[in-house]
């Protein structure tokens, strides 16, 4: 937030970098790029709020300096807010801010005195757009998206288990982690055991399969679940 993002841009790409290995751990199998973009959005937004911190470098200096200016001013009367001298290299900061969000978002954030929330929220809808619009983002894709984004879709990533009984298992963890990012839990369609449908790659038809009730029991396991907490 107090440095210039082009003086540490490159090890800020390296942590993010780290990020996305650890990502890979938790799950073990490689995050894609498609998987790791969506994992950067926020999770209102689809993704795991995995910021990639060069990717937002800007907007938090950006930010830092918008709220610091009048503090700087006190302190020292030469202190120069537009940086005429380039001792800030706020132009460049700006610059990568402007080239990292949508066109019609820049006379919205022209302002500077905007938070770091708002600046980020406009560089996650720039990426968002982008993950919607690549080649490999097909129609069950985009519906995927669509419901990731429905509101408390994402509410079991920031919830705190309440006992035993509520906290997720590491290994449905890891499934329901790779099921919001549109990642295969299975390496090849096969045959559903139960229906004889189809048994996809990422687990869609596991939720839907109307044979052996598992769908009754999941809705009275919820029902049960909404009960007790009324």
């Amino acid at each position: 937030r107090t440095v210039p993002p082009s003086l540490h841009r490159d090890v800020l790409a390296e942590f993010t970098n780290d990020i996305r290995s650890a990502l890979a751990q938790q799950l073990d199998a490689a995050v894609e790029d498609r998987a790791w973009a969506q994992a950067k959005l926020s999770i209102k937004r689809a993704g795991l709020g995995l910021r990639a911190t060069e990717d937002h470098a800007s907007a938090a200096f950006l930010a830092s300096v918008s709220s610091a200016q009048e503090l700087c001013k006190s302190l020292d009367a030469a202190f120069d807010p537009d940086d005429a001298g380039g001792h800030l290299q706020l132009e460049l900061a700006n610059t990568q801010f402007r080239e990292s969000i949508v066109p019609d978002a820049i006379v919205e954030a022209s302002s500077r005195k905007h938070s770091q929330k708002f600046l980020s929220s406009l560089i996650d809808a720039k990426l968002e757009q982008d993950l919607r619009g690549h080649q490999e983002a097909d129609a069950s894709f985009k519906a995927h998206l669509s419901l990731q984004t429905l509101h408390g879709a994402g509410a079991w990533l920031t919830a705190h288990p309440c006992d035993e009984a509520r906290a997720m298992d590491p290994v449905i963890c890891k499934v329901a982690l790779k099921r919001r990012l549109r990642m295969r839990v299975q390496e090849a369609d096969t045959f559903c055991p139960m229906c004889g449908g189809t048994m996809d790659t990422f687990g869609d038809h596991a939720l839907v399969c109307p044979c052996r009730g598992d769908r009754t029991i999941r809705h009275n396991r919820l029902r049960d679940t909404v009960y007790e907490d009324s």
